[in-house]
């Protein structure tokens, strides 16, 4: 080719590429997604360090993880002449907190709770409506001397909600199971009771439609299902196509021993996977295989002793959840 034909077409083709429509990815092409969290946030309270922590974890929830939905462990709950109660004068303080980060949060609570201490969830009025809420009364079970259940699961059916219209929903679940990993056979009668619990409400209709399928079981669950031995605890749940977000790789979520540092997996989600015979969370409104476990509030110098001092032993765990049209089916 001439020096001059190779002009003429190098000009023509200049002139094509700025003449032709060109795309590129924008924001706008990201799908929205809202942040579910579970965060242990070990005997929070009114105490004197209750009240000194308080605003950092409401920073926390609010700025670090943009949580919409937080299943909060181990907050403490009131009564009512000496009666417990579905209501929180830590949570309301908590809340008053959250309020200066521009949120608009409500909560639920059980009333059940092993030494007061409660699950509660947390959740951003202006991003997901509550349609439903239970504690589920479950009968005292003793399994290896301890009951499966000292704090009642907590069950809450949310839609999600984009510039205030209605788009999908799901049922969320908080739960809080006995202390000890050694409680092999006492977690296991307890996830088979919750099983069997969330297959009553879906039978009811009430809380959880027939045709709901898209379920986020989290908490502390005090097992590591990365041990084969203690994954045994959640064999009835993978034969109902649930997942846990955890690879093999999954971090510990709790700080111990004798020099501080993580040292136990114990909190988790477990949500249901789509499949062709239903929808599911897993494989739909997430993609991704493992949750996110927040070290970094531990700061670039992983100070561990501080983290615990300032907030808690356990991280919190979050994942994000695609908001999206309504794939159930609705009768």
């Amino acid at each position: 080719m001439t020096l001059y034909r190779f002009s003429i077409f190098f000009i023509g083709l200049c002139a094509f590429l700025l003449l032709s429509p060109v795309s590129f990815p924008s924001a706008d092409d990201e799908p929205t997604t809202y942040t579910i969290g579970t965060w242990n946030v070990a005997r929070l309270s009114l105490s004197k360090r209750g009240k000194k922590i308080i605003p950092d974890v409401a920073n926390v929830i609010a700025n670090k993880l943009n949580a919409k939905i937080m299943i909060l462990n181990e907050v403490s709950g009131d009564k009512v002449e000496g009666e417990p109660v579905r209501e929180s004068k830590t949570i309301m303080k908590l809340i008053e907190e959250l309020d200066n980060y521009g949120g608009d949060y409500g909560y639920i609570i059980t009333a059940s709770g092993g030494s007061g201490l409660r699950v509660a969830i947390l959740f951003d009025k202006n991003c997901v409506e509550l349609n439903a809420e239970d504690e589920l009364d479950i009968p005292e079970e003793k399994v290896q001397n301890q009951d499966i259940f000292s704090r009642n699961p907590l069950v809450a059916r949310f839609t999600f909600l984009k510039d205030s219209v209605r788009m999908n929903d799901l049922l969320v679940v908080g739960l809080h199971l006995a202390s000890g990993q050694r409680l092999i056979k006492n977690h296991t009668a307890a996830m088979d009771e919750l099983l069997g619990q969330l297959s009553d409400l879906r039978a009811e209709g009430k809380i959880c439609p027939d045709d709901e399928y898209d379920i986020l079981v989290a908490g502390d669950f005090n097992s590591d299902f990365i041990a084969e031995k203690q994954r045994v605890i959640l064999d009835e749940w993978f034969k109902e196509d649930y997942d846990v977000l955890a690879t093999d790789n999954y971090p510990c979520t709790n700080l111990n021993g004798k020099e501080l540092r993580p040292y136990s997996r114990l909190d988790y989600m477990i949500v249901s996977s789509f499949n062709s015979e239903h929808n599911g969370l897993y494989g739909e409104e997430i993609d991704v295989p493992e949750a996110t476990v927040w070290y970094s509030l531990a700061g670039e110098n992983e100070d561990w002793v501080s983290y615990k001092e300032n907030f808690s032993d356990h991280f919190p765990v979050t994942v994000k959840v695609k908001v999206m049209d309504d794939t159930d089916q609705r009768s």
